[in-house]
């Protein structure tokens, strides 16, 4: 069941931004940042578990959600799918469940026409 949830929050994020990108809502770059901060959490997520494996120097719990929260989250559900890794900490899950909900939240405002990003962000 949880694996389902991971990989629908990772779907649900990347279309949503790719459903906003595509209506004129946000600009491209909003979706280049999930892909290439996906790809990092990805790494992350896959550098941390060999590190445990090793007994070896650890990333911390609070950078991986962080990199997840500033826009890592679609790579950080996927690690968690294909690594294996933090899906038995509870506290750990809880965490990257809020962050998924909270993307997933400020994309459907932004779909909605609820919330709008700002005009001076779509000329950077």
């Amino acid at each position: 069941m949880v694996t389902g949830l991971r990989l629908a929050g990772a779907g649900i994020v990347v279309l949503g931004a790719l459903a906003a990108v595509l209506l004129g809502l946000a600009p491209a770059w909003v979706l280049a940042m999930y892909v290439m901060l996906g790809a990092v959490s990805f790494a992350v997520y896959g550098f941390d578990k060999r590190a445990a494996r090793r007994g070896d120097w650890r990333v911390t719990e609070a950078s991986m959600h962080g990199i997840d929260l500033i826009g890592g989250i679609v790579g950080g559900l996927l690690a968690q799918l294909v690594f294996r890794h933090k899906t038995r900490k509870e506290s750990f899950v809880a965490v990257s469940a809020l962050i998924s909900v909270g993307h997933i939240a400020a994309l459907g405002a932004l779909l909605a026409g609820v919330w709008g990003v700002p005009e001076v962000l779509f000329l950077l």
